[in-house]
């Protein structure tokens, strides 16, 4: 005798629950087996998975399965969850060209992603990366000759892993080979303090962010707030970029790309927008720049992070706060406390740029105001270990540098162009590495500010000769030492 699942009742069994139908009960999570899926790595699935993510809320994948694609699936916004259970998902598609990349997965709505493995086929990218002591990390579309360490980066061009918007779940996730790993943008303008929480925790990126055309990059964010960016790692590839987010929090992650800036959030001046209330804590960052804020952005909190610079001179920056456009995209409420900064390796014998960086350059009318640095360490051989930086239209103004180790700078401690500033209670070590002019303390155009509680030591005089503890240049006046 044959029964029809929805003539059969289903009493969950709970106290209080609601009995249903067995056909309501197994609808609830479909799996893409029950549209025929394959999973063996040769049969061509993304019919069958459209089909499941067309008919549900939730589908499910087979764990040790592996799903071939060849063309892009598209998440509808009754879909809600695809929890993959480990399966491989083997991507094998690519858009003609920049403009007209696809993705493994596609959503433009609040979805979850879970627990897949994204593998590009067919790669049809190569990089070769190499690291020396006299020239850091490099990479070459041509193979390196004479590197101490070396890697092989390959990826499918223009092939993108997972897209979501505002309110997205991505988590324990992993992705080899592709153009851009993954993309979270919102939908509809600006972020908006009322938006869902975002979340993007313990995903893993390798050899992601690669490519001949546009800007690659491992995992994006753009107009994001309320996000949590939490226990990641990604494993050389292009950085990863926050644009114009709000309300983040960047945490716990470890990142290695060598030969780009790693961390990068930035506003965007274009549309008006800056990045703002961002906390940065806890990372271990390495890259030629370990972290930057750029582009206008205010009340950013970058405190105990690892930041590892990759590179030499004239590059390489642990952590830099930046922007040279006009129009109002300043740096303001900035706080940078408790780093540790240091170079590859722990090998100090070729110069790095800064240590830490906060400027608004030349070319910018903006506003830098309400700084401070803090208990960072900087290892040595920077060119400028702490520089602060206003502009000629606005000084850099409340700016306080304090409790600070610095060792064997060309130039620990410079400001330019700012007033109202204090720097005290910090511990420098000057010294030269190519022709003259090291000081402790660089003053140009500088005004009411405070230079008090320093100590101060000179490195190997017997060698460099008289090091100066204070250079003043420009407009300098109302200095309290």
């Amino acid at each position: 005798e044959r029964y029809n699942s929805a003539d059969v009742s289903y009493q969950p069994p709970f106290a209080n629950s609601v009995a249903t139908t067995v056909e309501s009960k197994l609808s609830q999570i479909i799996s893409v087996k029950d549209f025929g899926a394959v999973g063996d790595g040769v049969a061509d699935d993304p019919v069958a998975i459209q089909a499941a993510v067309d008919a549900a809320q939730n589908v499910e994948f087979i764990g040790g399965e592996s799903y071939l694609l060849t063309s892009e699936i598209t998440v509808p916004s009754t879909c809600k969850s695809l929890r993959f259970n480990g399966a491989v998902l083997l991507v094998d598609h690519a858009g003609p060209d920049y403009a007209g990349n696809t993705a493994a997965f596609r959503a433009n709505h609040a979805v979850e992603y879970a627990d897949g493995v994204f593998e590009a086929q067919n790669k049809d990218y190569t990089e070769y990366y190499g690291w020396t002591s006299a020239a850091g990390w490099v990479k070459s579309t041509s193979p390196l000759v004479g590197q101490t360490e070396t890697h092989t980066l390959t990826a499918r061009e223009y092939l993108f892993g997972l897209t979501g918007a505002q309110g997205s779940y991505f988590h324990g996730n992993k992705f080899d080979g592709f153009y851009d790993a993954t993309a979270i943008s919102r939908v509809g303008g600006a972020p908006q303090k009322s938006d869902p929480l975002t979340r993007f925790i313990g995903n893993e990126a390798v050899n992601c962010g690669a490519g001949t055309a546009g800007v690659q990059v491992g995992f994006k964010f753009n107009y994001i707030s309320n996000l949590v960016v939490d226990g990641n790692r990604s494993y050389f590839g292009a950085e990863h970029t926050w644009s114009s987010c709000q309300n983040v929090m960047i945490s716990n992650n470890v990142f290695f790309n060598p030969t780009t800036p790693t961390i990068d959030v930035g506003g965007s001046p274009a549309a008006g927008y800056k990045s703002k209330h961002i906390t940065i804590t806890g990372n271990i960052s390495s890259g030629r720049d370990a972290i930057v804020c750029e582009l206008g952005v205010e009340h950013i909190t970058i405190t105990g992070n690892v930041c590892e610079i990759t590179s030499v001179a004239p590059s390489g920056t642990g952590i830099g706060v930046a922007t040279q456009f006009a129009g109002g995209q300043g740096i303001e409420f900035v706080n940078i406390t408790g780093n540790t900064i240091r170079k590859y390796n722990d090998d100090y014998s070729q110069p790095y740029a800064y240590g830490i960086l906060v400027a608004t350059q030349s070319g910018s009318d903006a506003i830098l105001s309400n700084v401070l640095v803090a208990d960072n360490i900087i290892p040595p051989n920077s060119i400028e270990g702490i520089r602060i930086q206003g502009n000629a239209t606005i000084a850099g103004f409340k700016i306080n540098v304090t409790g600070n180790s610095l060792n064997d700078s060309y130039r620990p401690l410079l400001g330019i162009n700012i007033t109202r500033a204090k720097f005290t209670d910090n511990d420098l070590r000057a010294y030269v590495y190519q022709g003259s002019g090291s000081a402790a303390f660089v003053m140009e155009d500088c005004g009411e500010t405070t230079c008090a509680y320093n100590i101060w030591h000179g490195s190997d005089l017997s060698t460099y000769g008289h090091i100066n503890v204070f250079r003043l240049s420009g407009a300098v006046g109302g200095l309290k030492f």
